[in-house]
């Protein structure tokens, strides 16, 4: 006899008496486990209940690339002066490269950082 069964008889006629249909659920959970008496019930329960698949773990892709802000401030005026610069100000700049699925803004050692990781 499994436990699963063992609760399932306890819980039928713990039910059963809530309604009233029983007044000592002892005697009847005795019968029932020594003659099987709820088997049937109990197969057609067990192959009712959902089946549990435990969440399989994600895997958060590790960041590529951290480029400091300044750093990247120096490199969108560098190439500014050089007139080689697609956008006008380096927040605009900036602003583009955040709407790209691959970057993203963080805070490391106190210092706004853009973290570049690649897209799955």
């Amino acid at each position: 006899m499994s436990e699963e069964y063992l609760r399932f008889v306890i819980q039928y006629y713990q039910e059963a008496k809530k309604k009233g249909r029983i007044k000592s659920p002892a005697g009847a959970m005795y019968k029932a486990l020594m003659t099987d008496q709820l088997k049937a019930e109990f197969v057609v329960w067990q192959a009712d209940q959902p089946v549990y698949h435990a969440p399989k773990p994600v895997v958060k892709p590790q960041p590529i690339e951290i480029i400091q802000i300044e750093l990247l401030n120096e490199q969108f005026l560098t190439l500014q002066s050089k007139g080689l610069a697609s956008h006008e100000t380096f927040e605009a700049y900036l602003d583009w490269m955040l709407q790209q699925q691959e970057y993203d803004m963080d805070v490391v050692d106190g210092k706004e950082v853009l973290v570049y990781t690649p897209v799955a």
